[in-house]
């Protein structure tokens, strides 16, 4: 079980709670490209925008209570929402193009065999259409070095399928990995507010939903990001 859970449920632990989210949080925020000031290397993330993240978070880990902490996290929690969905919106843009571009230089590399392919079968098909009894013995010689000759451009056009299905396996789940990093999102996001609520009306909590979020959402955003 989460450390976070554990902490949760013990009685007297608030601040651990507290920090507990908030390495929760820090965590996320570093996969997602906002690395903490003074961390010495570069980020994804403009370096005032980074800096309000990691500001909130030291609040987040020096709160008294759960609730306390999840309330100063909201704007947090806000801010990587809007990194994340520009994030997948724009890698969702480019893996479409990438993948677009790709097939461009693919149908270019195979432009001559796939044109030789098609000429020789369009005489094959114009000289079986005679009928065999019907064809000179020059044309039964050219059929079957036609046939003959079919052999290898239909290998040439097997081995362009075959990179062109990888491009579409490529893109497709990437995008599946973009719509679930997106799904997951909205489901972190989700279980702080139901967290919060219920800390609020003062009903007994349970996290593992934001804890399982957390962590799930971290991870998607590491993948997506290593696209």
């Amino acid at each position: 079980m989460d450390g976070l859970v554990v902490i949760v449920r013990a009685t007297g632990e608030a601040r651990e709670s507290a920090r507990a989210l908030a390495d929760k949080v820090g965590a996320l925020a570093q996969v997602a490209g906002v690395v903490q000031p003074g961390a010495g290397s570069a980020g994804a993330v403009a370096s005032d925008t980074a800096a309000f993240i990691w500001a909130q978070i030291a609040l987040v880990r020096g709160a008294g209570s759960l609730g306390e902490a999840l309330t100063t996290a909201q704007p947090v929690i806000d801010r990587l929402t809007e990194l994340i969905t520009s994030d997948n919106r724009d890698l969702a843009s480019i893996v479409r193009a990438a993948a677009a571009a790709q097939r461009t230089a693919l149908d270019a590399a195979y432009n001559e065999p796939f044109g030789y392919a098609a000429t020789l079968a369009r005489r094959r098909t114009m000289l079986r259409a005679k009928g065999y009894g019907e064809l000179t013995k020059d044309e039964i010689t050219e059929l079957s070095r036609i046939d003959e000759l079919m052999v290898p451009a239909n290998a040439q056009l097997s081995k362009r399928e075959d990179e062109l299905a990888r491009i579409d396996r490529r893109e497709r789940a990437s995008l599946q990995l973009i719509a679930a990093t997106r799904d997951a999102m909205d489901r972190w996001a989700a279980a702080h507010r139901d967290v919060a609520l219920a800390l609020q009306e003062r009903k007994s909590v349970s996290v593992e939903s934001l804890t399982d979020a957390t962590i799930e959402l971290r991870d998607l955003v590491k993948r997506m990001r290593e696209l």
